[in-house]
């Protein structure tokens, strides 16, 4: 029990860290706090917004869960036969996307780039949660919420530590943005540095990485599709 705890809680941190990394907001982070305005509100602002995102995607996928549905009407057999037909679907989806991504590589050899964009010295608070909750809606964003939905939800029948649990999810979304912070105002320089590395990142040709995480997941979901016991 406490080896499946500590192992969940670390794959929560993965996937709260995971969810975090865009280049845009360690950007928006960095320009925020170079200008020194208000850093405290308009950073929470931003946190608050992509937590929120994060877990109306969770709740999303939690409620249109076919299978709870099935668990209320039906029973567990027909909940085990859903869950491996769901299983299967989401593998083939992660790799025909992994298909539709190599072909759009084969086609498109440079990486499109997008244009520099200005920041706004007096964006307003409002404007940091909408930069935080847009940030949760993309292409990767999308896999990581439904897994760490299934995940919450295998771990435990008990809603309030399901809820323990996707704290430390949240808490390892808003780490890096609140150590940069901290860094900032210790070491400016080193700060910089990793703000300049994901600004570049996002100029960052990824598609060849991205089809090779996203065939993983597919032959993961097709592994439980098949072989895995029905209580995952």
């Amino acid at each position: 029990m406490v080896l499946q705890w500590g192992a969940s809680l670390l794959t929560l941190c993965g996937f709260g860290l995971a969810m975090g990394l865009n280049p845009a907001l360690y950007a928006a982070t960095g320009d925020l706090l170079a200008r020194n305005i208000d850093v405290g509100k308009r950073l929470g602002w931003m946190l608050l917004g992509l937590a929120l995102g994060a877990t109306v995607l969770l709740l999303v996928f939690r409620s249109f869960d076919p299978t709870t549905l099935v668990t209320t009407l039906r029973g567990s057999i027909d909940t085990a036969l859903l869950n491996r037909t769901l299983d299967l679907i989401v593998g083939t989806i992660f790799l025909v996307s992994a298909s539709a991504v190599l072909i759009w590589r084969a086609r498109v050899h440079d990486f499109p780039q997008k244009p520099a964009t200005v920041s706004k010295p007096r964006a307003s608070a409002a404007g940091y949660f909408m930069l935080g909750l847009g940030a949760c809606v993309g292409f990767t964003t999308l896999p990581i919420m439904y897994l760490t939905g299934r995940l919450l939800h295998g771990l435990t029948a008990d809603d309030p530590l399901r809820v323990v649990a996707y704290a430390v999810f949240l808490l390892a979304l808003a780490a890096p943005f609140l150590t940069l912070a901290w860094v900032w105002t210790k070491i400016p320089s080193l700060a910089a540095r990793v703000v300049g590395f994901y600004s570049r990142a996002a100029d960052w040709d990824y598609r060849r990485t991205l089809a090779i995480l996203l065939v993983l997941a597919g032959f993961l979901f097709l592994w439980l599709g098949i072989f895995a016991p029905r209580g995952l």
